[in-house]
């Protein structure tokens, strides 16, 4: 059941960010000219629904801290897919790289993305033979809870 809710959620975030995208463009092409070129591609429902069927683990490795984050148990790797959400992910930006994500299906890498979670941040890019594929924003539940383990792993540094 968890799957089909999972489904509708992305393609009603999806259908939303491309009625508002829409919207936004057109009142953007009289102010400033919005280049595709200037964005990702975003991650499509299908990818997301491949993962999310698929994947059996997920690696978290954070670049700052000393920590980092594994999960096997389905609902916690189904739970990190349900932090991805559609949207536009600019090329330019303006903040550094915070962690790696890699996604596996029975030991083979099936995602491989990097984060970017500081400031205004809140993407992931993800990356084929060391090109980018696609990108994903976070939503705010992955945006909180990344910060909570960003504020542990800070903590357990200074100790």
């Amino acid at each position: 059941m968890s799957k089909w809710l999972f489904i509708i959620h992305f393609v009603a975030v999806l259908l939303f960010a491309c009625t508002s995208s829409n919207n936004t463009q057109e009142e953007e092409t009289s102010n400033e000219v919005v280049s595709s070129e200037d964005y990702y591609t975003i991650m499509t429902a299908e990818q997301a629904q491949e993962l999310f069927s698929n994947a059996d683990k997920v690696d978290v490795l954070f670049n700052d801290i000393a920590v980092s984050l594994s999960q096997v148990k389905q609902s916690d790797v189904q739970g990190q897919i349900s932090f991805l959400k559609p949207g536009l992910v600019p090329k330019k930006l303006d903040c550094s790289e915070t962690a790696n994500i890699i996604f596996q299906a029975k030991g083979e890498i099936v995602a491989d993305g990097r984060m970017y979670l500081r400031g205004d941040c809140r993407y992931v890019i993800f990356y084929e033979e060391n090109q980018p594929v696609y990108a994903t924003q976070i939503t705010d539940q992955g945006m909180n809870f990344y910060r909570r383990v960003l504020a542990a792993g800070n903590s357990t540094v200074k100790q």
